[in-house]
C-alpha cells in the first residue's frame, strides 16, 4: 500500500491531511487499502521517508495497522495479520511482535540513521540497540528484476 501518512502502529492515510470535514489536503482515497490491510498477511507499506509521512498518529485511518497496540485488530475481527514492513527510500522498519510499534530494521547504504532520525515523527523509541545496514540487490535478484518482473523497463528504466 502507498500511503501519505503512516503512524507508529501501521495505520495508514491515504485520505486528508487535517480534520476530515476541513482538510488542509484531500488526498485520492484508500481505493482497496482498507480490505489490503484488513485481510492480507503481509502487506507492505510503501511511503517517502519524510516527517510529514511519518506521524505519531494519522489524521484519518484509511488503512487499519495494529490500532493502537496488540489485540486491537483481533478485537475488530480482522482476519489478516496486518503490514509486516514499511520501505521508504531511506530504510525498511517492521513491528514489534509484542508491542505492535514500529521498529528500525535497516538503513539503506547511502542513508544515515540521524537523517532517519530527522525525517521521522513518532514519540516512541524505534530505533534498537543494532541496526543493520540493507543488503544490496543480489546480480540473481537483479536479473530476475529486469527480465521478469519488468522487461520493458516500465517501473525500473535503465
Amino acid at each position: 500500500s502507498s500511503v501519505a501518512q503512516v503512524d507508529k502502529y501501521g495505520n495508514c492515510n491515504i485520505v486528508c491531511i487535517g480534520d476530515y470535514q476541513k482538510p488542509k489536503v484531500r488526498l485520492i482515497g484508500p481505493i482497496h487499502q482498507p480490505g489490503h490491510l484488513a485481510t492480507f498477511g503481509r502487506e507492505i507499506i510503501v511511503v517517502d521517508h519524510e516527517k510529514r509521512n511519518f506521524v505519531d498518529r494519522v489524521d484519518f485511518v484509511s488503512g487499519v495497522g495494529f490500532l493502537d497496540g496488540p489485540g486491537a485488530r483481533e478485537k475488530l475481527g480482522l482476519i489478516g495479520g496486518g503490514p509486516c514492513m514499511i520501505l521508504t527510500d531511506k530504510a525498511i522498519f517492521d513491528f514489534h511482535p509484542k508491542t505492535r510499534l514500529v521498529r528500525l530494521k535497516s538503513v539503506h547504504p547511502g542513508a544515515s540513521l540521524n537523517e532517519i532520525k530527522e525525517k521521522t515523527g513518532f514519540t516512541h523509541d524505534y530505533i534498537p540497540d543494532h541496526v543493520a545496514e540493507t543488503p544490496l540487490p543480489s546480480s540473481e535478484e537483479i536479473r530476475i528484476l529486469r527480465e521478469l518482473v519488468d522487461p520493458r523497463c516500465v517501473l525500473l528504466p535503465r
